[in-house]
């Protein structure tokens, strides 16, 4: 997982809150058998409109999309959705 810009020490538990649910789409792309090679977070941009840290899973390929997008079909739309506690 690469990390880029300097961070602020304000941004730290930002970040640390975005390593962790980084950190948890991989152990879940791992179980499907997909290692996110490319997993990346951006700190946020002080001149552009990213004004969170941002998560990039990385580029796949045909094959590994398709894969991943079976197990997505397997989930059942409802559990797709977010739940109340998750929209932010």
């Amino acid at each position: 997982m690469t990390t880029h810009a300097a961070i602020d020490p304000v941004h730290d538990r930002d970040r640390a809150e975005a390593e962790d649910a980084a950190r948890a789409v991989a152990h879940q792309a791992e179980r499907l058998g997909l290692p996110l090679d490319d997993l990346s977070i951006t700190a946020p941009c002080p001149t552009c409109r990213r004004t969170g840290f941002s998560i990039s899973i990385g580029a796949f390929s045909p094959e590994e999309a398709h894969r991943l997008a079976r197990a997505l079909r397997a989930v059942p739309a409802d559990v797709l959705r977010f739940a109340p506690e998750d929209a932010e």
